[in-house]
């Protein structure tokens, strides 16, 4: 009878259940091990470029990084109290700087009522200045005091793929070397370049100006 059959094969379909349970876990850990493996060998590359080419360009660095490793089409910046806001296309054609500035004063104001990560990969199909036509992953950037003081954005088109858990990780390591890279450059007491950052950027100036241009420094 059938239910003798199932009786005696019971047992052997028991241990077959868990082996292919065990299986899976196990895959699924490799998996996760060879994602935590790329995103530790990203952070030793930008190190070590970091190194070869000095701190000049450290966050152009970190947005080739994320149009290169995330395959965004768009990747910005902005930290409104050190005055930095740069963009960089994967097409190498600049969104417009009022475009620029209207993502970045509702995502600055998105981001501190948020406090948190923030993807959008479903888009808003009602047309309005505030619903733009790209998918989004924006990652806070953190004062040392743990408040919201920057974001880092990466935009995509909606006929490209969803942003997932892993392009989230590593924006927001990106997001972290922002930070430790704001700590090395400003004083945290003022707020003000350091004297290495400031000689470093008045250098890169001189270096690239022309002989008309004219540079002023008020000394306190």
């Amino acid at each position: 009878p059938l239910s003798y059959i199932r009786q005696l094969l019971q047992p052997a379909l028991e241990c077959l259940r868990r082996e292919l349970s065990l299986r899976s876990k196990l895959g699924s850990r490799e998996r996760d091990l060879g994602v935590r493996e790329r995103d530790l060998s990203l952070m030793l590359e930008m190190s070590s470029a970091q190194s070869a080419t000095g701190d000049a360009d450290e966050f152009d660095l970190i947005l080739k990084t994320a149009i290169e490793r995330m395959y965004c089409a768009l990747v910005a910046l902005w930290v409104p109290d050190k005055n930095i806001g740069i963009s960089l296309t994967r097409s190498g054609n600049p969104m417009s700087p009022e475009s620029l500035l209207r993502a970045q004063q509702h995502l600055m104001a998105w981001m501190q009522l948020q406090q948190r990560t923030i993807v959008v990969n479903h888009i808003s199909k009602v047309a309005s200045d505030v619903a733009a036509p790209y998918k989004i992953l924006a990652c806070p950037v953190r004062h040392p005091s743990e408040r919201v003081m920057g974001v880092l954005a990466l935009f995509n088109p909606a006929s490209a793929h969803d942003f997932d858990s892993h392009q989230t990780r590593v924006a927001e390591l990106l997001a972290k070397k922002v930070t430790v890279i704001i700590q090395a450059q400003y004083d945290a007491g003022t707020g003000l370049m350091t004297r290495h950052s400031f000689e470093r950027q008045a250098k890169t100036l001189l270096a690239a100006a022309s002989e008309s241009a004219t540079h002023c420094i008020l000394y306190l």
